[in-house]
């Protein structure tokens, strides 16, 4: 691949002086692609009405074992179908244990073609409704 098909605008959208400014790397594409997904509604798009994730079905449900292994799937899933550039090495999901509601979320992947291995880490209130954050 390429360096020049590794890059795209940088999302959030920012400009400079010299124009858009672009990812940096394929990992870093990646990984705000995987943002953008975990940050949209399945049907939120208007011409791609299936992208998205289903996370918002999960919310105010009890955080047990079972839950915790229907986000996992939704999240193998998602990833599957719609980012091609990445294998899924392994995904775990562990309660917080401070904030009750706070799931911490652990995408390990690899990038096609690629042996390093690279982590997607975020966390998700299964209470507030506002989905995946930093």
């Amino acid at each position: 691949m390429t360096e020049q098909s590794n890059l795209s605008w940088c999302f959030p959208i920012k400009f400079s002086l010299d124009g858009v400014e672009m990812t940096s790397s394929l990992q870093e594409n990646v990984e705000q692609s995987l943002d953008v997904l975990f940050h949209t509604l399945t049907g939120e798009r208007v011409i791609f009405k299936n992208y998205g994730n289903d996370l918002h079905s999960f919310l105010f449900a009890n955080i047990d074992s079972a839950l915790i292994s229907e986000i996992e799937t939704m999240i193998y899933e998602t990833v599957l179908r719609y980012e091609p550039r990445v294998e899924i090495t392994n995904i775990s999901i562990q309660p917080d244990s401070v904030t009750a509601s706070l799931l911490k979320v652990r995408l390990d992947y690899q990038l096609r073609d690629s042996e390093q291995v690279y982590s997607w880490q975020r966390g998700v209130d299964m209470y507030d409704g506002k989905g995946f954050s930093v």
